[in-house]
Formats: C-alpha cells, structure tokens, sequence
C-alpha cells in the first residue's frame, strides 16, 4: 500500500511507495509499506525478507537472483500477472507503475509468492508501452533476465495470438457496450496499435528456430564424455527432449543464456552419439526438431578427421584447407570432387593442409562435393559434400564480351578493340595475361588457348572471381 505520513490535521503530506527494497531483518521496516490482509495475527515478515532479498537488485546480484529467483517466485504464475498490467498501461499498479495497489500472496502448498491485480482502472492510456521497462528497478532487472524474458515473451506471444488482437476482442468488446453502455472504440484502437508496435519484438522471439547450434550444426568429435550443447529455441517452446543413440526421450532442461539461445551439458558414450531433439509448446505440439551426431574419439581407430576449416570457397579454387584428426602421416593425396588437391602439406600427425583446386567445369548444382582423402593403405576417409564451391560476382579473365563464355568472339572482339577503334564489354577481361595493358598479346594468348592447347587465362578462370592484381580496368 505504500507508507503515508500525515500533518497534526490528518492531511497526507506525503507518501513512498511500496516497492521491494530489502530493509534488513527488521519487520517494523516493512510496515506501513506493506499489511497483513490474512492471518493478521501471527504476524510473519520472515517470508517476505526473503523474497525481497532476492528482488533487490542492489541486494543480490544478477547471478545470486537466476539462482534463486525460482525458489521465491511462481515465475510464470507471476509474468501471466504482469503482462495484462504492462499491455494495458497500467501505471497504478503496483510492480509496474505507482508502489499500491496489488497483492503479494504466498502459497503455503509451493512455498513461492505471486503476484494479485487491484484497481486496475487506469489503464489504456499510452500505447507506445516499454515492455521491458518499469517504474520500480527491481521488476526491470527481472523482466531483463534472460530465463524470465523467455517466458514473458511467450506470454505476450499467447496474448498476440489471442485475444490482444482487435478483431478478435471486438466481438466481447461490442457486446460489452450492448450490456453497459460504454463505446469500446478507444480500446479496441489502443490493444492494435500497441500490437502493431510491439508485434516485432516478440515476432523475432517466436520465430527463432530449434536448432543444436555446435560446429554450426554439423557432426563433430569430442575427446571428453561431457558435452556443452549450445542452441536456439522459440519462445512459444515450453518443452525439450532429448535422445541419444537408442536410448528413451528425456526432459532436457538447458540454461537459456538469452530469451532464444541456451546452453546445456549431456553425458556421451565411446563412439558414436546420435542426438535427437524435439521442442513441444505449453498445449504438447511439436513445433520443431533437429539432430546431430556427437563421435567420441575413444576406441577408434585412426585416421580419423574432427575438424576442417573452411567449408566453403570460390568455384576458381585456392583456398586453403586445414585437416584435424589422427593419423595423417599415412595420407597419399586428397581429391575435392573429382579434382586432386595442390600444395599437399602433411604438418603432423594430426593436422593436413591442401590448397583446393578449381571445381570442375562447367560449375552445375550447388556446387557441393566430396572430399576423399586417400591413404597408402586402408580404406579412404570421405567426407560426403563436405565442401561447397560459389561462384563470386567479378569476371571471367577472356570473357571480353562480358557473355560467360570464353571463345572466338572474344580474340575477335580484342581485335576490334585494338585496331578497328571497337569497344569491349569488359577491359579486365580482355587483358588475358593481366599485364595491366591490353595488347596484341593478349589475342594471341587466347586464340593459342582456344586452338592450340596455350596456356589458360590468369585469374579469375574458369569462374567469376575478382581481379587480383591492380590495374586502371573494369567490366
């Protein structure tokens, strides 16, 4: 109800709200602030210090309050109190606006405290709402954290797909008016706009997918039986299970370390860990699912691969790769597609580096292929569209008429350009040697590639790509 002091008249002079500022074990501290309404007569504050304790935050730290803060507060019981009060503006309500006018009420049964509305009649003033923001700090630093954001998002997620829509509240709202009277019409612009604006924030909460985010989402190799899983999750997901290998589902119950993202430990066994995951809403849909598979290194044999950076690159080749695993002093040669790598550089036992040669021409499909790495005996280790030629926007060195195809037209058309006053689409194309000058030369050097087996073009050949060398061209 909040503290009031009054003059030798009976005039209220001035009043402090109620809020949840720990004021030491003291009972007479928190009287006035706050009254008994039931069992007035044992009167206990202990509860009550206890929780406040953990809400200050000048009090406890963010750390000390995640730990605790379920052990005090029916958290979703709790935010299903605060987001009617935040959506409709109620600024005279305690936890959200004015320090009165609300029930703190503790469950014997539970031992947690929630949170009762009163007077509720200011209300639907201001639209443009802060979500995440209140008049006492304390409820800011809760709605802030990322566990208790979660689940106050999903909330508010319920409320936009339920009845905080205006032409899903007009039907109750028009016969509200029938009943008493009252026109409904500023309310019903009131719980849109606020959507309209609010909408986005809790859009992005909801469409964020379930997915195992480690070694972005590939298979991978673990040398320890505990696992740090790290993935996403919508807010609407009230339920995880998790499987590994053959074994049954069980409850996985990460730490979210946002409103999205989370952060669990599993236990693996030697070998092979397939994991399955399946994320249900607080009705028991399915709403998504994702799946990796986790090897631990213990009992296999070598050579075995458990990791390779990168895994991606440009159609003309000359990345490099670097292999980590076991055994590498026995490989002999390692193909990206059908094409035998360069640069082959056995560092050690355990690492393998490989300079990718161009993907095969003409580039087709998504440019996905193999990588097999053969070894002087054994079988080989393949690696199934483990690695994905792009092609880059630029040009192709020969291309002079800018068509994506190097051929006649374009010596023809260097030709024109170098005595018939003619133009060419592309100047960085047409100079075939990349000398930074376009010559005869550089006719020659194509017509000798095309009919007489000449050297190819310099970069970028046979794929789009960007000039490597400076020079006054352009396409």
């Amino acid at each position: 109800i909040g503290r009031m002091a009054f003059n030798d008249q009976g005039t209220m002079r001035t009043w402090d709200g109620a809020a949840y500022t720990y004021r030491l074990r003291n009972q007479e501290n928190y009287r006035g602030f706050f009254k008994h309404v039931t069992q007035q007569s044992l009167d206990r504050w202990d509860r009550l210090m206890d929780l406040f304790e953990v809400m200050d935050a000048t009090e406890s730290s963010n750390t000390v309050f995640d730990a605790n803060v379920e052990d005090q507060v029916d958290l979703a019981a709790f935010l299903r109190v605060i987001t009617p009060l935040k959506l409709t503006d109620g600024w005279d309500a305690f936890s959200v606006g004015h320090g009165h006018n609300g029930y703190l009420v503790y469950d014997g049964v539970d031992g947690l405290w929630n949170l009762l509305p009163f007077d509720m009649d200011n209300s639907f003033r201001n639209a443009g709402i802060s979500l995440f923001s209140s008049q006492d700090p304390d409820i800011s630093r809760m709605l802030g954290r990322p566990l208790i954001r979660r689940i106050y998002l999903g909330i508010l997620n319920e409320y936009f797909q339920g009845y905080w829509d205006s032409s899903r509240a007009s039907p109750w709202l028009d016969q509200l008016q029938r009943d008493v009277g009252h026109n409904p019409s500023g309310i019903k612009s009131f719980i849109q706009s606020s959507k309209n604006t609010l909408g986005s924030t809790v859009s992005n909460a909801v469409n964020s997918p379930l997915e195992i985010t480690n070694n972005s989402g590939e298979d991978f190799f673990v040398e320890e039986f505990d696992v740090v899983l790290n993935g996403t999750a919508p807010v609407s997901m009230q339920t995880l299970l998790l499987t590994i290998g053959d074994g049954q589902p069980t409850l996985f119950e990460p730490r979210f370390i946002s409103q999205t993202r989370w952060r669990g430990t599993i236990q693996v066994e030697a070998g092979e860990n397939p994991i399955s995951l399946l994320g249900f809403n607080s009705e028991g849909d399915l709403l998504g699912s994702d799946e990796i598979n986790i090897i631990h290194t213990a009992g296999i044999e070598p050579p075995f691969i458990t990791d390779y950076s990168p895994k991606t690159g440009s159609a003309n080749g000359g990345e490099e790769i670097v292999f980590e695993g076991v055994g590498f002093n026995d490989a002999l040669s390692v193909k990206i597609g059908e094409k035998v790598a360069f640069d082959f550089d056995i560092v050690d036992d355990t690492e393998l580096r490989i300079g990718v040669p161009p993907a095969a021409f003409p580039f087709s499909g998504d440019g996905k292929v193999d990588i097999t790495i053969e070894f002087i005996s054994g079988e080989p280790l393949v690696i199934e569209d483990g690695f994905t030629y792009v092609l880059n926007p630029g040009f192709i060195r020969g291309d002079a008429t800018n068509d994506d195809r190097v051929n006649l037209g374009d010596a023809i058309g260097i030709l024109h350009y170098l005595y018939l006053t003619g133009e060419v689409e592309c100047r960085d194309a047409a100079d075939f040697n990349d000398s930074g000058r376009i010559e005869m030369s550089d006719a020659i050097g194509l017509l000798n590639f095309l009919f007489l087996n000449g050297e190819p073009p310099t970069a970028p050949f046979p794929f789009p790509g960007r000039d490597p060398s400076p020079d006054p061209f352009g396409c």
